[in-house]
C-alpha cells in the first residue's frame, strides 16, 4: 500500500441519541486486534439537509455507504446514497460541518440500462495525477422478477458535481430466477498499481449473499482498466445466527498495516483483517443487533461504514474515527435517518 499524506480535521458533536450499550469483541485473540465502539450513537443531522428544498430530506433518507474525498483546498467532499435512488454531495471542513446536500447522481443521470431505477455512489477515489474523481456505483433495475443489482463506474472533472462515462463494470454471479439479486455495494481502494474492490454477491429469493473480490490495473491515465472477478473471499456460511455477509466497508489500516473489512450480517456488524485481500482472519463481532427478519420493534440497522476524517479519503482508517450506519424504525419505516458511533482500535 502506498504511503499517502494525511490531512487532519476535527469532529464536532451533533444531536445525541442515547442507545443501549453495544459490545465489542476481539479480532484474532492472538494479535489482540479490536475495534471498539462508543456507547452513544449520534444522529447524523449534517447529512440530512437538502439544498433543493432548504429542509430535511424526505422520509427514506440514507440508503447505503457514505464516502468522501478531499477537495484541493482540504475540505471534505461527502457523498451520501439516498433511498430515493439518488446520491447527494455535501462539502465542509469536517464530517459534522457540511453544506446541505446537492443532488449529483441518480437513475435520471445514469444512462446504463442496469441503473434504470437506482444509481447510488457507494465509493469514491481521486486520481492524484489528474485530480479526476472516480466513483463506483450501486445500480438497480426492476422488473417482474424483482430487483437486479449491478456495479457501475463514472468519473468527474468537476469535483463531483457532474459525472461522465457511466458504464456497468460488474454483474452478479449465480443469480436465482427472481428476487433481489446481483452485484451490489462496491467498496474500492488503491493497492499499489491496482484498484481493489469488495462487493456483495446476492443470489435472490431463498439464498443469502457473500462478499466477493475484484481487481483492476491502473492504466496510464490513472483510471481503472478491465475489472477481473476474483471470487468469494468472505462468507458466514449461511449458518445461524449470522447467515449472510453484506455491505462491505474495505479500508487500509495505517496502524495495523493490513486490510480491514467491516460488514453486516443478519444479527451483527463484524470485521476481518487480511494482508492480501484473499485470505481473511476469522470474524469478530463489533456490534450485535436484533435478528432482522423476526424483529418486531426498535431499529433496523444497516450499511456499517468506517470513516476517519483525519485521512485523505474514506478508503483509509487510523486508530480513531466513526462507523456510520442507517437506522430504520421497525414499527414506522417512514422514520429513518443516518447515524454514527465513534470507534477506536
Amino acid at each position: 500500500m502506498d504511503r499517502r499524506t494525511m490531512l487532519i480535521g476535527t469532529a464536532a458533536t451533533v444531536g445525541t441519541l442515547m442507545v443501549p450499550t453495544v459490545g465489542a469483541t476481539p479480532v484474532d485473540a492472538a494479535t489482540r486486534r479490536r475495534i471498539r465502539l462508543d456507547r452513544t450513537v449520534q444522529r447524523w443531522t449534517a447529512i440530512e439537509q437538502d439544498h433543493h428544498t432548504g429542509g430535511p430530506f424526505p422520509p427514506g433518507a440514507g440508503d447505503g455507504a457514505v464516502s468522501f474525498i478531499r477537495s484541493p483546498t482540504g475540505e471534505m467532499i461527502v457523498f451520501q446514497m439516498h433511498a430515493n435512488g439518488h446520491t447527494y454531495r455535501h462539502q465542509g471542513s469536517t464530517l459534522d460541518d457540511l453544506s446541505p446536500g446537492v443532488w449529483v447522481d441518480g437513475a435520471g443521470f445514469n444512462p446504463s440500462p442496469g441503473a434504470s431505477h437506482y444509481s447510488g455512489i457507494s465509493s469514491v477515489l481521486r486520481d492524484p495525477g489528474s485530480n479526476r474523481v472516480h466513483a463506483w456505483i450501486h445500480q438497480e433495475s426492476r422488473g417482474p422478477e424483482g430487483h437486479m443489482a449491478s456495479i457501475g463506474h463514472a468519473y468527474s472533472d468537476t469535483e463531483g458535481y457532474t459525472w461522465e462515462g457511466h458504464e456497468t463494470i460488474l454483474e452478479g454471479d449465480d443469480p436465482q430466477p427472481e428476487g433481489f439479486r446481483g452485484a451490489e455495494s462496491p467498496s474500492v481502494a488503491r493497492d499499489g498499481d491496482r484498484f481493489v474492490m469488495l462487493y456483495g454477491n446476492r443470489h435472490g429469493n431463498g439464498r443469502h449473499q457473500q462478499i466477493h473480490l475484484a481487481t483492476a490495473e491502473i492504466d496510464r491515465n490513472g483510471s481503472p482498466g478491465r475489472w477481473v472477478k476474483r471470487g468469494e473471499v468472505i462468507s458466514e456460511g449461511a449458518t445461524s445466527p449470522h447467515f449472510f455477509a453484506a455491505s462491505p466497508s474495505l479500508r487500509w489500516s495505517t496502524s495495523w498495516r493490513r486490510w480491514v473489512c467491516m460488514y453486516s450480517t443478519d444479527t451483527a456488524y463484524r470485521f476481518r483483517t487480511s494482508r492480501d485481500l484473499t485470505r481473511w482472519s476469522s470474524p469478530s463481532t463489533v456490534l450485535t443487533k436484533e435478528q432482522q427478519w423476526t424483529q418486531t420493534d426498535g431499529w433496523w440497522r444497516w450499511f456499517p461504514t468506517i470513516l476517519d476524517d483525519d485521512q485523505i479519503d474514506s478508503s483509509i482508517m487510523g486508530r480513531r474515527g466513526r462507523v456510520s450506519e442507517q437506522w430504520l424504525s421497525v414499527q414506522d419505516p417512514a422514520v429513518r435517518y443516518p447515524a454514527w458511533t465513534s470507534y477506536r482500535t
